[in-house]
């Protein structure tokens, strides 16, 4: 038989990296209230090494107004802002890298009625 580790949770770390770099903006893995925030969701995946799992982390960008009008720029500025403070932590335990898998791309939230940028990164993680 052969023994699966699991890895760490990533999370605390992940969100400590994004909410320092963000300030004001808030961020969580439940939809944070405002019209300019950072929700993120984190799904483990297959473990490339007996050391190692990959994660997705998906960081979603909302920045509208009142209206539910988008601010593309912003929410663009604040999905690249949010990536960048993951990378410059990637090694920071229990992450071993982080690299920029998909995005930015635009997308609709039909539950909020307003468009959204999002992408994802895949995180390699050290297992526990």
């Amino acid at each position: 038989m052969t023994l699966r580790l699991l890895s760490a949770d990533p999370s605390a770390v992940v969100l400590d990296a994004i909410q320092t770099a963000m300030g004001d903006v808030p961020a969580g893995y439940d939809m944070p209230p405002g019209g300019r925030k950072l929700f993120l969701t984190l799904s483990a995946g297959a473990q490339p090494t007996a050391a190692t799992q990959r994660w997705t982390l998906t960081i979603s960008a909302y920045s509208h107004t009142e209206s539910g009008i988008m601010a593309h720029a912003d929410a663009q500025a604040l999905w690249r802002k949010a990536v960048l403070a993951v990378i410059e932590h990637r090694y920071d335990e229990p992450l071993c890298d982080a690299a920029i898998q998909s995005g930015p791309m635009e997308n609709h939230d039909a539950k909020l009625g307003v468009d959204y940028v999002y992408g994802a990164l895949m995180l390699t993680i050290a297992c526990a």
